[in-house]
């Protein structure tokens, strides 16, 4: 089989089937409706949406667990377990008898879901239950179980948003201190700039005359750093409807030029355990394969991912670590979109103490989309040629496919 240009696919086989994972001790249903009033897809019938909350209860003391950064400084329940929260939602066949047995996950970019319209053609929106947000039902009519999870603490706050709630860890029950990274790559000149990217919930800066926060900024991204004189730069107590929300933001004498780069390491308090989402993604498709109890069961599990889904993929496929060594049990393949590949290739590094990510800025190429009008029409007419490169190959790859036996995914 022949991978068109622009995708990595990553096959990893399962090893050996696995019990029910206990990591997952409540699902919640908060919603259970027919797709489109009962609306049938093909052979695989009318679908079910299913939304709810699913909790999490983690070991420290487990090897799949002991690369979890902080994870042995988060507070523990009666069972010496540590506790996450996560919204999920789920659309599967109605009828168990019709669903082809292929969970498709999306792990998540920032909190929304990329799924219906890359495959199906349909439009964004993080509830779909119009006509328009299933597209073509691509998906659908293959009888393919779509899954998401959340796995990001921070998201910025929005309707049916996905988000994880994780702890904070203490050294003995005493907040920790540490440094956190900011940089910024501008479009245009600005006076102010957000410690958190695109409206995501920031770590505040608390200790505002600390000698560790430092400003720099540089004309490329191999340039030696210049030091910004701490007199001309100062941290913004951000005011947002009339509540204080703290010391999110930074400004800086003359403002900042979009010809630069600029990068703030300064001191901040309680990390969140943030290496949960990994687990949680983990044990949400094992929970679907392995536990006779779960209501939405599948046989393999697919991942797919856009944009900052490919820095998760890096750690979570990539890194050689015990906790994620388990992938293989988990997911059939790995699959990225052009963008999330890109992501990947230029991560540096994932496992600190904040979960952010350090990024190289890398230049990527923008390709020409040579589909016909109506082709255009049918991807609901992209920002970008890129976009709509994307969602092309998207739907000639990877569908329609069928699993043909344990590990191998290919084409009809």
């Amino acid at each position: 089989m022949s991978v068109p240009r622009g995708f990595v696919f990553a096959l990893v086989c399962l090893i050996s089937p696995l019990p029910s994972y206990a990591a997952v001790v409540a699902v919640k249903i908060e919603s259970r409706v027919d797709v489109l009033q009962g609306k049938a897809f093909g052979t695989a019938g009318a679908y079910e949406k299913i939304e709810g909350l699913v909790t999490f209860a983690f070991d420290p003391e487990s090897i799949a667990n002991e690369k979890i950064v902080d994870l042995n400084l988060a507070p523990r329940n009666m069972d010496g377990h540590v506790k996450a929260t996560a919204n999920f939602m789920v659309l599967q066949p109605k009828d168990p008898a019709k669903a082809r047995g292929l969970g498709i996950l999306e792990v998540s970019n920032r909190g929304g879901k990329a799924l219906l319209p890359y495959f199906n053609a349909g439009v964004y929106t993080n509830n779909p239950e119009q006509e328009q947000d299933f597209g073509d039902g691509l998906l659908l009519r293959q009888g393919y179980t779509l899954m998401w999870v959340g796995w990001q603490w921070d998201v910025p706050p929005a309707a049916k948003a996905l988000h994880l709630a994780v702890p904070i860890a203490k050294q003995g029950g005493v907040p920790i201190s540490g440094l956190v990274r900011a940089d910024w790559v501008l479009n245009q000149d600005e006076t102010t700039l957000p410690l958190a990217h695109r409206n995501h919930q920031p770590y505040l800066a608390t200790d505002l005359d600390h000698a560790d926060n430092v400003m720099t900024e540089r004309d490329e991204r191999d340039a030696p750093r210049n030091v910004v004189p701490r007199e001309q730069w100062h941290f913004v107590n951000k005011v947002e409807d009339g509540k204080t929300v703290g010391w999110s933001h930074v400004s800086k004498d003359g403002g900042f030029s979009a010809s630069k780069i600029y990068e703030v390491v300064y001191r901040s308090l309680n990390p969140r355990v943030a290496g949960l989402g990994f687990a949680a993604v983990r044990d949400f498709m094992s929970f679907a394969k392995f536990d006779s109890g779960s209501p939405f069961r599948v046989r393999h599990g697919i991942a797919f991912g856009v944009s900052l889904t490919g820095r998760f993929y890096a750690i979570f496929c990539l890194r050689a670590s015990t906790a994620m060594s388990w992938v293989a049990r988990f997911l059939t393949a790995c699959l990225f979109t052009p963008r999330a590949r890109d992501a990947a290739a230029s991560i540096i590094a994932l496992r600190n103490r904040r979960g952010t990510a350090i990024a190289i800025r890398r230049l990527i190429t923008r390709r020409i989309c040579s589909l016909s009008p109506a082709r255009r029409s049918l991807m609901q007419k992209p920002a970008s040629p890129q976009a709509c490169y994307q969602k092309a190959i998207c739907r000639r790859f990877f569908i329609p496919t069928r699993v043909t036996n344990i590990g191998a995914v290919r084409r009809r």
